[in-house]
């Protein structure tokens, strides 16, 4: 089960840098609830390659309908908040491709 879970992840990545302009938009920018998981790492693209994503800065992953936010530890704390705006816009249904 756990297999078929993970290979059911929808990953949902992030794009641009964190102090980039590119916001949600509104109908997906919004406090997500539940509310994500977030978890702070160092490894941020080990985190996140392996499940298709290579970015620097985060990530979110839904599974079983919870949603996970990987931040990277080392942004300081504007650039953090624009990435978990951008993440929590994921966790909201804000496709991977950024769509307007």
């Amino acid at each position: 089960v756990a297999m078929r879970t993970l290979l059911a992840v929808v990953a949902l990545v992030l794009s641009a840098g964190p102090t980039s302009a590119l916001g949600p938009p509104a109908r997906f920018d919004y406090a997500p609830n539940p509310s994500p998981t977030v978890i702070p790492t160092a490894d941020i693209e080990g985190v996140c390659r392996p499940f298709g994503s290579s970015q620097r800065y985060g990530c979110a992953f839904i599974i079983e309908k919870k949603c996970f936010v990987f931040v990277n530890s080392a942004l300081k704390r504007t650039e953090k908040a624009a990435v978990l705006r951008h993440e929590f816009a994921h966790c909201n249904g804000w496709p991977a491709n950024h769509p307007s």
